[in-house]
């Protein structure tokens, strides 16, 4: 006579218990008496129905199984002997139940343990047959009664899942942190040679504290950290320079904030006659402040003219590592022999008798042709001061005559 068997499930099937490709299925094996069969190789076999007919669409033989010391058996559906192909199972198409039947004097003849419907369904296996599935990870589906649908993860973190109106629903839980959001600008005030950069926390710090600040200038892309206000040292005196700023926190930078004023540097240190600066050379020093002076241009803007298009034209120099100003204009009578007096003794004008030696002049970027310079001062309505970078001398002339120009303008 076959033994009476009974099982008592261990484990109740759940989405949590699913193996990627087949089912978990742990039970404990008792005979009619109440003890436990333990130690002993067994025959199972199981039938998973689609419900609905009835109609069995899978069926596999687990031949050998050996229960533990304490009479559990631990097997994996789908990995079993059968015709079937188990990933074939349409799981969305119905609701489904588990048929276990048992042979543990294997003997092919099995005893039926009875029939449970599933409770919930492998999501990974409904992906497999092709239906929907989320695209994220922790995604989940659910049965509405007539289909499966998905239920999508949530990010944040300590979220509780809920049944709300029959649908599972994630309620709850800290967003996640992101970025903070950009810093308000202020104003950005010029130095020498660097910025000072004011500013304003974002509004959100997007969840996770701020580290740091960072502001940028743009032209050159010097940066400097810190609080506001910021300072970006190692830009260009005669320059115009915006900045923007970024916040930083854990998660990562965010975007820049709106660009500042636009600002021009300039050296506020003391000037020396012969400094490059501010565009130019410097021939004249404020004896009361030595960080105001004048300056020309150098050689490489100077230009020839008549008198009249010297006296109308805007004059910008070029970049040579002074800065770039637009604010220049025709020297006066008087600068003009300050220019001749101060730039031409130190050797900044060629073929002078008695000056340093002529080769200092490209050293300076200053040389000055041995001729005459026009100055804005007018003779008469027909004639206008210039200056012989020769003799030393200063000579009406022609305003219709060509002669050389060399701007000025004061720092």
């Amino acid at each position: 006579m076959k033994k009476a068997i009974s099982i008592v499930l261990l484990l109740l099937v759940t989405v949590g218990m699913y193996a990627q490709d087949g089912i978990n299925y742990k039970a404990l094996i008792k005979d009619n008496l109440g003890a436990v069969v333990a130690s002993q190789t067994i025959d199972v076999k199981f039938t998973i129905i689609a419900d609905t007919g009835p109609t069995n669409v899978y069926v596999e033989t687990h031949t050998g199984a050996t229960t533990d010391a304490n009479g559990i058996v631990i097997l994996t559906i789908g990995d079993g002997t059968s015709s079937d192909t188990f990933a074939d199972i349409d799981w969305s198409s119905d609701t489904h139940s588990l048929k276990v039947e048992m042979d543990i004097e294997q003997d092919a003849s099995f005893v039926d343990l009875g029939t449970t419907q599933f409770m919930a369904v492998p999501y990974a296996l409904h992906a497999n047959n092709g239906q929907s599935s989320g695209t994220n990870a922790g995604d989940m589906q659910y049965w509405n009664g007539s289909a499966w649908e998905v239920v999508d993860a949530t990010p944040n973190e300590g979220a509780a899942l809920q049944m709300i109106g029959g649908i599972p629903t994630w309620v709850g839980g800290t967003p996640p942190a992101t970025v903070p959001d950009a810093p308000t600008i202020g104003t950005a005030i010029a130095g020498d040679a660097q910025a000072s950069v004011f500013f304003t926390a974002p509004i959100s710090d997007g969840g996770s504290a701020i580290t740091g600040y960072t502001a940028t200038s743009s032209p050159g892309g010097f940066t400097g950290t810190g609080t506001s206000p910021i300072t970006v040292t190692g830009l260009s005196n005669g320059t115009a320079y915006t900045f923007s700023v970024t916040a930083t926190n854990a998660i990562g930078t965010s975007n820049p904030s709106s660009a500042s004023n636009l600002v021009t540097l300039t050296l506020t240190t003391g000037a020396t006659i012969g400094d490059l600066r501010d565009g130019g050379i410097v021939f004249w020093v404020d004896p009361t402040d030595n960080t105001k002076g004048k300056v020309c241009m150098l050689a490489v803007d100077e230009e020839i003219a008549n008198w009249y298009d010297a006296i109308s034209r805007i004059y910008t120099n070029t970049d040579t590592g002074t800065g770039v100003y637009s604010n220049w204009y025709l020297p006066s009578q008087d600068e003009l022999q300050l220019m001749y007096a101060n730039l031409q003794r130190f050797g900044c004008s060629t073929n002078t008798p008695g000056a340093p030696d002529p080769s200092l002049c490209p050293t300076r970027k200053g040389s000055f042709n041995i001729a005459s310079y026009w100055s804005s001062t007018e003779a008469s309505n027909f004639d206008a001061w210039f200056q012989n970078f020769n003799g030393g001398g200063q000579i009406d002339y022609n305003k219709g005559s060509p002669s050389f120009v060399r701007a000025v303008r004061a720092f």
